[in-house]
């Protein structure tokens, strides 16, 4: 048989309703089943009410007081004691585990590991961050290290996140990199290789400031900055401001144009990636170059590649204008109809 434990004294009721002492835990235990410690801590409760209040003296009404008394207070030191034994890092960091999206009677909950497809809803977390995905965003939970408080793994695609201001870092991870910051709002996009073109890591700060970095170094990137990552390799910052239009469509092109002529090779996926921003002025460039008889044929064949990866109903369009006959544009070399046919093909 359970002996009880003997119950406290006063005083050490009065600590307990005052946020005192050293075994808070244990009293509020033995305090939420004890009738007698209850009725003290009520007492403590009425007789340390402010002057100015109301204070009902006899009868039911005496005791209903009590009774809320005591509930407000054990409410009120339970959650005290509550917040102090959370979970917590080092250095006050409080460790994000869970993810929400959607609300009411649809809201989806996501744990450490749980693959979320994010293109739709935005997601939530307990520390205020907000996460929205891109088309194909795809990003788990991680398990944070020391210094962080939230640790996001990017699969596939690209997120935009408003990351609260709170102790411990944010980090998003990827397969070529990893970004990190403190508190700010930035994208992350995880381009996929396309034919000979590796993967590639972009970054875009809109406010703050985030540290990039992969295999080959680190780089902090500003408001108003992109960094580009591609594997093995260290940061590219480049700057993100300049709004699209002609001029800028035409000298990035005129990039690729050197690019393609020496056989492709490092900054191709990066520069389209930086033509993808001009919008319709940049898929103007290719589709023009794609049908530049004047052009030698293996650009002309690297272009037409990069108008998949740019913009693949542009790149569909073409194929469909361009179908009757060979299976490419008039005049067009045998490898450019290869390419055009196997796209047309395998779409």
């Amino acid at each position: 048989m359970m002996t009880r434990e003997p119950c406290p004294s006063e005083q050490e009721v009065i600590a307990l309703a005052e946020g005192r002492g050293g075994r808070q835990a244990p009293l509020v235990a033995h305090v939420a089943d004890c009738a007698a410690c209850r009725g003290v801590l009520a007492d403590v409760a009425f007789m340390t009410a402010p002057q100015g209040a109301a204070r009902p003296v006899a009868g039911r009404t005496r005791r209903a007081w009590i009774r809320a008394a005591a509930a407000v207070l054990l409410l009120s030191v339970a959650v005290s004691i509550l917040s102090r034994v959370r979970p917590r890092l080092p250095g006050g960091i409080e460790p994000v585990r869970v993810a929400w999206r959607g609300g009411g009677a649809g809201e989806e909950r996501f744990g450490p590991g749980q693959p979320i497809e994010c293109s739709g809803e935005a997601l939530r977390f307990p520390d205020g961050t907000v996460v929205r995905g891109a088309p194909a965003g795809v990003v788990s939970l991680g398990e944070p290290t020391p210094t962080e408080r939230l640790h996001l793994r990017l699969q596939s695609g690209g997120v935009d996140l408003s990351v609260a201001r709170a102790a411990g870092e944010v980090t998003v991870e990827t397969g070529l990199g990893e970004v990190r910051v403190l508190g700010t709002r930035f994208s992350v996009r995880l381009h996929p290789p396309w034919e000979e073109e590796s993967a590639l890591l972009e970054v875009e700060v809109h406010e703050g400031r985030v540290a990039v970095r992969g295999p080959g170094g680190r780089a902090v990137v500003e408001t108003s900055q992109r960094a580009y990552l591609e594997p093995g390799g260290s940061p590219r910052l480049e700057l993100a401001a300049a709004a699209a239009g002609p001029y800028w469509a035409e000298r990035l092109s005129e990039r690729l144009d050197r690019v393609f002529a020496a056989g492709s090779g490092p900054g191709a996926a990066r520069l389209v990636a930086m033509l993808r921003h001009q919008g319709g002025y940049g898929v103007r460039e290719a589709v023009s170059r794609v049908e530049d008889v004047g052009l030698p044929e293996m650009p002309r064949v690297r272009w037409f590649r990069a108008l998949c990866a740019l913009d693949p109903a542009a790149a569909r369009d073409l194929c469909d204008r361009h179908q009757a006959g060979d299976g490419g544009p008039e005049g067009a070399p045998p490898s450019l109809r290869s390419a055009m046919r196997s796209y047309r093909e395998g779409r």
